[in-house]
């Protein structure tokens, strides 16, 4: 069932260095986890990096939950990260994961994750800190690129949004199928 869940996303291994528990102390000063959401703007990939930190919450968190498992985040950006927050559904975990972190200059407050429970849902938001005017003006060309990739061969309905609602600004992905 893991490997399953490892495959569907490409993970690749990481270097034992990167293996770290959650940074309990958050950092003072937003890092910039641009290289971590590598891949938002080019139809929703997720880079290595941020695979390997959603395999390691699946498999502390996840159908058979190792809770000693380590979350893997490279050194230089692991502070960036907050303790996770996992809610445990019937088929999927809802994972909120605090930051302080920017990408692309906007501050961001939230990473949240849906992972299926070996059933193919999977979908990840990132929250903003910033005025919805601002958002939009950094990343509406790029979510347009994105979503214009994604229908080139999207053959299980993968979609990409902005989304503006309660004065929070998000930018998702959802890649179920």
């Amino acid at each position: 069932m893991l490997k399953s869940f490892f495959a569907r996303f490409g993970l690749c291994g990481a270097a034992v260095s990167a293996l770290l528990l959650a940074s309990p102390v958050m950092a003072q000063t937003p890092v910039a986890l641009d290289g971590f959401l590598a891949g938002i703007d080019r139809g929703c990939e997720s880079s290595a990096q941020k695979k390997d930190y959603e395999a390691s919450l699946y498999e502390r968190f996840g159908p058979e939950p190792k809770p000693n498992a380590p979350l893997v985040l490279p050194a230089n950006v692991a502070s960036a990260f907050g303790v996770p927050k996992v809610e445990k559904k019937d088929d999927h975990l809802n994972v909120n994961v605090p930051l302080t972190a920017t990408y692309r200059g906007l501050r961001l407050r939230n990473l949240n994750l849906v992972l299926g429970l070996d059933n193919g849902i999977y979908s990840f938001e990132v929250e903003f800190d910033e005025s919805a005017d601002k958002v939009r003006a950094v990343l509406s060309s790029v979510v347009a690129k994105s979503k214009k990739i994604l229908d080139k061969n999207n053959e299980i309905g993968a979609t990409t949004a902005l989304s503006f609602k309660g004065g929070k600004a998000t930018l998702s992905c959802d890649l179920s199928n």
